[in-house]
């Protein structure tokens, strides 16, 4: 599994536990922050998903919107890093920011956003959600975000990617075993104690497929959707 991740994502750890996208998500961020710190997200009203904001408001963590230029429905890059500096103390402990959206209308520009961000505050963290996007990213057909410097990748398996109802996080080799550790901690025990053995089984066989067919399939997918849209 961790070969073929490696090959499709560029990432050569793979945790394939997580039951679900959200657990995934929900999995690094109590893994990387504690109560009471600022994490930057994506708001609803800018495409990004509902999820976080239940369990951020149980413990105690702040999430503070990421700035978006509504006309070009991308990242304001400039005025995220404005706001950056007003709640975030440039010191040496990590930072995080969740990437996540639900409805995606262009490509980010998520290596200046990466630059930016590390120049600034080099030991953030900057994680991205991938549910979306996970078989359009294997197919070449959407940009994979660990190319543009984004530390760790986490979704659901079942939406462009035609695998099983589960959930992935996948860690680049310049991601710190120290992290890894914590996130797969945070998993289990967590919040879940068992993994599904026949969907993990299912993912291996759908990565296999679209390591033989993945580009095809995505190329297809974005011609369809052009079609109805």
């Amino acid at each position: 599994m961790n070969k073929l991740s490696n090959n499709l994502l560029s990432c050569p750890t793979l945790d394939t536990r997580p039951k679900g996208g959200q657990a995934a998500e929900i999995a690094v961020l109590t893994g990387l922050a504690n109560s009471y710190e600022q994490v930057f997200y994506v708001q609803e009203k800018d495409g990004g998903h509902f999820g976080l904001n239940y369990i951020c408001k149980k413990i105690g963590i702040a999430l503070i919107p990421i700035c978006f230029d509504n006309k070009n429905h991308q990242i304001d890059v400039d005025n995220t890093i404005k706001i950056m500096k007003k709640f975030w103390k440039k010191t040496t402990s990590k930072k995080l920011m969740i990437l996540s959206q639900s409805f995606i209308l262009r490509q980010q520009p998520l290596k200046y956003l990466v630059d930016r961000v590390k120049n600034n505050f080099p030991e953030t963290i900057i994680t991205y959600d991938i549910s979306h996007t996970l078989g359009l990213i294997v197919g070449n057909q959407f940009i994979n975000p660990i190319t543009q410097g984004v530390d760790i990748i986490h979704g659901s398996t079942h939406k462009t990617f035609p695998g099983p109802q589960k959930g992935i996080i996948g860690f680049p080799i310049s991601c710190h075993k120290n992290t890894q550790t914590t996130i797969k901690q945070a998993l289990s025990p967590g919040l879940q104690s068992n993994c599904g053995t026949s969907e993990v089984l299912a993912l291996a066989a759908t990565l296999e497929e679209m390591k033989l067919y993945g580009k095809n399939y995505a190329e297809t997918t974005c011609f369809t959707c052009k079609i109805f849209s």
